[in-house]
């Protein structure tokens, strides 16, 4: 089975990373794609592609992101935290929606930093670690406003209007987006919609098919079936098929 594992970073990082994460595929598992779905943030990824190892962005995908396994493959990465999509990188993660490609392509100070990576992913992860951990005693905090419109859509598990948001955060919806859109490279109306989702899938992933109806509601959306094109949408994949493909990953300290 496939394995995903979620964890927390170091004391350095928190204002910037919300985890770190592995995956690994199993040495049976035959050649294939395994789809990520969206979850608004930047990922940084360290990867083995063709005997090299390297750092890729992830951008803030708003679909779904298919990429190749191979038996035995292992890659190690963190996520940074939405307000923080761009700062510790140091690139523009409006230019980065639903793209990905190495790192010197965002930034070539930070690749040059890290520099090349002559070891096995593991150990490529720690050198790339130190880099970032150094990195963040001169980086300044993401943007207040940011982190406080975040952890309000957080807060409401991802069931709030952009209007509701910038009125409770006391600015105009265009300050709102405005800098809401430089700090996480996705317009508030895309993040909520996403962050919705994922809180969604994630008590779907501890349901059974027959209560997605009552998540639905849950989560605001209209019926099940709005909440069906919705999982359609973003993944390329009606929910069942989302589900299988959820089951077949055991997931540890995962968090939506």
């Amino acid at each position: 089975m496939l394995r995903y594992e979620e964890d927390s970073p170091p004391e350095p990082l928190h204002p910037f990373v919300q985890d770190l994460w592995s995956f690994t595929v199993p040495a049976a598992q035959p050649p294939g794609l395994h789809h990520i779905p969206p979850d608004g943030c930047v990922s940084l990824v360290v990867t083995k592609n063709d005997e090299e190892v390297q750092v890729v962005v992830v951008g803030p995908h708003v679909s779904d992101l298919a990429v190749p396994v191979y038996a035995g493959a292992q890659t190690r990465g963190l996520r940074m935290r939405p307000e923080a999509a761009g700062i510790l990188v140091d690139f523009d993660p409006r230019l980065w929606i639903d793209r990905t490609g190495p790192l010197a392509l965002a930034s070539t100070a930070l690749a040059e930093a890290i520099g090349p990576i002559t070891v096995g992913v593991e150990q490529g992860f720690r050198q790339f670690m130190a880099v970032l951990v150094e990195r963040a005693s001169h980086t300044p905090p993401p943007d207040p406003l940011v982190i406080r419109a975040v952890r309000r859509v957080e807060a409401a598990i991802g069931d709030l209007r952009v209007g509701s948001l910038a009125r409770s955060l006391g600015v105009s919806m265009r300050t709102l987006q405005r800098r809401f859109a430089a700090a996480t490279g996705l317009t508030p109306k895309q993040f909520i919609r996403v962050r919705r989702f994922r809180y969604a899938v994630a008590n779907v992933l501890q349901e059974e098919p027959e209560a997605w109806g009552r998540v639905a509601a849950e989560h605001g959306y209209a019926d099940q079936a709005h909440f069906a094109r919705e999982v359609a949408s973003l993944t390329g994949a009606p929910p069942t098929a989302l589900h299988e493909r959820l089951r077949q990953i055991e997931h540890i300290g995962v968090r939506p």
